[in-house]
């Protein structure tokens, strides 16, 4: 991440949005869906490889009133490739328990960010804005598509964990 008062950002979702498709959602019904806020964070850290202060909670939301709780939380994960690229996650977990049955319906999207300094007379200058796109279609561009990637492979893993973990909850009935 560049830390600069003007900066060019490039962003790109990491799956292609239309106006049937969001985010990438997992619905999940039957026995203990609280389980999966431990599951989610575990997952974070080990499949996006990221250490714990890179998973900022964003909401953090239990209300229990008899035998129901309904629960409600957000993380952003910021996984760092390099001084300009980034990918950032955001996960959103929401569901309710009564008894120890319920729902949750989990949330991810995936984005990518490039961020790229413009604060000097320089970088703003017509010459450096040349060199800068000759750079980028050469050289960066193909290192952003492999970034790219990879956070689509990540993802993917983690919707698949998601996934065999759901299927562990149900048979452990």
């Amino acid at each position: 991440m560049v830390f600069a008062r003007t900066k060019l950002t490039i962003y790109d979702d990491v799956y292609d949005k239309s106006k049937y498709r969001k985010d990438i959602t997992i619905n999940y019904s039957g026995p203990n869906p609280q389980k999966f806020y431990n599951k989610v964070r575990e997952l974070m850290v080990t499949v996006f490889k990221v250490p714990e202060e890179h998973i900022q909670e964003v909401t953090y939301t239990w209300e229990k009133s008899g035998d129901k709780q309904k629960f409600k939380f957000s993380w952003i994960v910021s996984k760092v490739f390099d001084v300009y690229t980034f990918a950032k996650i955001e996960v959103a977990l929401d569901g309710f328990v009564e008894g120890d049955k319920g729902t949750a319906k989990i949330k991810f999207e995936p984005q990518l960010w490039s961020e790229f300094a413009q604060d000097t007379l320089l970088q703003q200058s017509i010459i450096w804005q040349i060199g800068w796109r000759i750079w980028m279609t050469l050289f960066y561009q193909k290192k952003r598509e492999r970034y790219h990637e990879f956070t689509k492979k990540i993802t993917n893993d983690f919707s698949e964990g998601l996934k065999q973990y759901a299927d562990e909850l149900r048979h452990n009935e």
